[in-house]
């Protein structure tokens, strides 16, 4: 935890506009408040809304701010919400187009809500009526397609996202990605010891990404994904059998947040921080239910019908949605 607030304030002296690393609470809510008037304010809400989901992906989301909050205080409750608040920020800012399906959203939504144990979420984000993911990023199609048969229990789609992710692993792909998709093969059957011996390689692999636009030193010292896929275990093995698994022995994994929410059985949490006027409009866009993910056939996309999620559909329906509150 030390070191984690000393790599914060070296990041936070370093960076510049626009902020991902805030002081504390109050510059953190200064600058929403000074966004709010340049960017954000609108006379029509609806409008007001859809220029928030623009804003708060990237300029305005505090998740660092919480871990930084929660290790300073040794609170794993403020830890909790803090991946809340990120999975509310990630997955109702969700509206620009990768082009990809619904395995797009399986390195940061699905990692970020099996984190924070909002299982509510991922009928969200992979629906079963979507059927197993075809178009997206190789490594992230094989992972999501491998989480949606252990969710859904679904035999023949644990066949074909083997036979799909043996094939991935036979190809050249980042280290992180390759033992996640092994980790993910090892609780499709039920081997929790090899869970964990692939959990402890994934959380390693974490301190080698090089990428520093994917991941900075200060994101690599508390990795929220190798959360994500332990708790995967828990809800697909069940408790029980998901305890005998050994927790990594790294520092980007978090053995007292994961004792934490063992105990409590995974029960949600709630935004970290509240916004006030003038910018509580954040407070209900961020704990309404987005809408499900959808897809739409790809334009010019020949004879293959690449199917790419809406994104348009996603932002007006959760629009709607806010405007009903």
């Amino acid at each position: 935890m030390k070191s984690y607030l000393k790599e914060y304030e070296t990041e936070y002296a370093k960076e510049r506009k626009p902020r991902r690393i805030y002081r504390d609470t109050a510059h953190y809510l200064e600058e929403c408040s000074s966004s709010y008037e340049r960017h954000i304010k609108a006379s029509v809400p609806a409008e007001e809304i859809g220029n928030w989901l623009v804003h708060i992906r990237n300029s305005c989301n505090p998740f660092l701010l919480g871990v930084k909050t929660a290790f300073e205080q040794g609170n794993m409750e403020i830890l909790h919400n803090a991946l809340y608040q990120l999975v509310a920020t990630r997955h109702t800012s969700s509206i620009l187009s990768s082009g990809y399906g619904h395995s797009h959203f399986m390195d940061d939504c699905v990692f970020a809500a099996l984190a924070a144990g909002l299982t509510e979420h991922i009928p969200l984000l992979l629906p079963q009526e979507l059927e197993l993911c075809e178009n997206g990023f190789p490594p992230h199609v094989a992972m999501a397609n491998l989480t949606m048969a252990l969710w859904y229990k679904r035999e023949d789609w644990k066949a074909a996202s083997r036979k799909y992710a043996e094939k991935r692993l036979g190809t050249k792909i980042l280290l992180t990605h390759s033992t996640a998709i092994r980790y993910l093969l090892a609780l499709l059957d039920g081997d929790v010891k090899e869970v964990g011996a692939w959990l402890e390689q994934y959380c390693r692999a974490v301190s080698g990404i090089r990428d520093i636009f994917y991941a900075t030193k200060l994101e690599k010292m508390f990795w929220y994904r190798a959360h994500g896929l332990y708790n995967l275990a828990f809800f697909v093995l069940g408790k029980e059998k998901a305890l005998e698994i050994s927790m990594p022995e790294h520092d980007c994994f978090c053995n007292a947040l994961a004792d934490w929410q063992i105990e409590r059985n995974f029960a949600p949490g709630k935004l970290f921080l509240e916004y006030p006027a003038p910018t509580e409009l954040l407070n209900t866009i961020l704990t309404c239910t987005p809408p499900a993910t959808k897809l739409m056939k790809m334009e010019n996309a020949g004879r293959k019908k690449k199917y790419a999620t809406d994104v348009q559909g996603f932002k007006n329906g959760l629009i709607a949605e806010v405007l009903k509150r």
